[in-house]
């Protein structure tokens, strides 16, 4: 889909290059480029083989950015571990998502 691609571009320039992001898989195309792009998916079969928890997981893979769909349990998840400040809004056609930066130090 063209259009989600080209919204889904309006966030590649707020995102630094060379630091691990994990994401919707709709952002792969944009932000994989320049960057470690790990989907949701990905941190969910990491977190199953290793017996880790998602924010264990995230701090193991170097998480600088976490995107995800607002109102997601995996949000909260981040929302709550300290080790992201609170997030900013990035508003697409197919819905609202949040998006974390990890805390510096």
């Amino acid at each position: 889909n063209q259009l989600l691609i080209a919204e889904a571009d309006l966030l590649t320039w707020q995102i630094p290059e060379n630091i691990t992001v994990v994401g919707e898989d709709k952002f792969w195309f944009t932000l994989h480029e320049h960057r470690r792009f790990v989907s949701w998916r990905g941190v969910e079969i990491r977190s199953y083989i290793n017996g880790t928890d998602l924010v264990e997981t995230l701090l193991q893979l170097n998480t600088e950015v976490a995107i995800c769909r607002e109102g997601e349990a995996r949000c909260d998840v981040v929302a709550e571990s300290g080790y992201f400040a609170p997030p900013t809004d990035f508003t697409i056609t197919d819905g609202n998502y949040l998006v974390f930066r990890r805390n510096p130090g």
